[in-house]
């Protein structure tokens, strides 16, 4: 990972185009190199994103009632089309690279990416959430967004 989650935080809460009044302690920073995903804890809502070596992969986020996104979607080749592991199905360069396919896709991502999740209370869902994923995209530039 070239890039510094906490430095990423401390930039996005100076940030004052967001107009957002938070502190640090409003946003804690899980670092997972390589992962395991686990459940959203109780309360919370996150965005969280993937890299693989020095390339950001994929930002998403979680409303307080979407788990299953956060821990299980990006992982399955039969969830949604924005999700990680069908970005990666649907890049023939990936594909043949790692020799992917929709049987190993998921263990490919927990054993090959870093995961960073920006955990927030849900009292910060919706409109502040959502800054803070347009502010992290706007960042990193994944290489799957939009795909």
């Amino acid at each position: 990972m070239n890039w510094d989650p906490e430095e990423l935080r401390d930039d996005f809460l100076i940030d004052r185009s967001t107009g957002i009044n938070m502190r640090r302690e409003h946003i804690f920073v899980d670092v997972l190199e390589p992962h395991e995903p686990t459940p959203l804890p109780p309360g919370k809502v996150a965005v969280f994103v993937f890299s693989h070596t020095d390339r950001v992969l994929k930002v998403s986020m979680a409303g307080p009632n979407s788990n299953a996104r956060y821990q299980y979607q990006h992982y399955s080749a039969n969830g949604a089309p924005s999700t990680l592991a069908r970005s990666l199905l649907n890049d023939r360069d990936a594909v043949q690279r790692h020799r992917l396919n929709e049987y190993n896709v998921g263990d490919w991502i927990k054993r090959h990416t870093d995961r960073v999740n920006f955990i927030l209370g849900e009292d910060f869902y919706g409109p502040t959430l959502s800054e803070l994923k347009e502010f992290v995209l706007r960042r990193l530039n994944p290489v799957y967004e939009g795909k």
